[in-house]
C-alpha cells in the first residue's frame, strides 16, 4: 500500500519546534510550574503507530497530582508547527484524506484532547503565534456543518480542510494563545 513520503528536514524542523514548545508554550498552559507536570511524547515503533499513526496523538502531558487526586490527570495532544512564511494566513490545516494510500488522514482519526497549532522559526528557534485548541468541540461544529472551511491539496496527494484562526476564536475552541500573553 502507498504511503506518504516522509521527509527528514519536516521531522527534524517539527522536533526543534517541539522542544521549543516544551520549555514555552506548555509551561504558560500548565500554570508555569514545570514540576506541576510531565511530558511524554510519543515514541517509535509501535508506540507511534498506535498513537500517532492510529489516534494522532503527539504527546501527552500529565499534570502531577492535584489537591486531593491521588493520581495526574493526563492530557493528550496533536502538534503542527508550520513554517513562519505561512503565518499571513492565519489559518489551522488538517489533513483530511490521503490519495497515496486511499485512507482517511488525521481529521477523521484525531482523538486528542487539544491541538497546538503554531508558526516557527527554525533559523531564529522562535515561534511566531502558537495556539492550542479543542480537538472535540472543532469536530462536532464541523459535523453539525456549524464551522465553515476551505479544502485544498498539497504536493505529497494528502486533501486538508483550511479554518481561519478567526473562526476558532468566535467559537471559543482557543483555550490558549500566544497573542493573549
Amino acid at each position: 500500500m502507498a504511503r506518504t513520503h516522509y521527509e527528514k528536514h519536516q521531522g527534524t524542523f517539527s522536533d526543534k519546534a517541539h522542544m521549543l514548545a516544551r520549555s514555552l508554550v506548555y509551561p504558560s498552559f500548565f500554570g508555569g510550574r514545570p514540576e506541576r507536570y510531565v511530558i511524554h511524547r510519543v515514541g517509535d515503533g509501535e508506540e507511534n503507530t498506535r498513537l500517532d499513526g492510529e489516534r494522532a496523538i503527539d504527546l501527552t502531558v500529565y499534570s502531577k497530582k492535584a489537591e486531593r487526586l491521588r493520581h495526574p490527570l493526563g492530557f493528550t495532544f496533536q502538534e503542527r508547527f508550520r513554517r513562519r512564511r505561512y503565518e499571513p494566513y492565519s489559518d489551522v490545516t488538517i489533513t483530511e484524506f490521503n490519495e497515496a494510500s486511499g485512507k482517511p488522514s488525521e481529521l477523521y482519526k484525531i482523538e486528542a484532547t487539544y491541538f497546538t497549532y503554531g508558526y516557527f522559526s527554525e533559523s531564529k528557534n522562535t515561534f511566531g503565534r502558537v495556539i492550542i485548541f479543542d480537538v472535540q468541540e472543532l469536530k462536532r461544529l464541523i459535523s453539525k456543518n456549524t464551522l465553515r472551511f476551505t479544502t485544498n491539496q498539497n504536493p505529497k496527494k494528502q486533501s486538508f480542510v483550511c479554518i481561519p484562526i478567526a473562526a476558532l476564536e468566535y467559537f471559543g475552541l482557543i483555550k490558549w494563545d500566544s497573542n493573549s500573553l
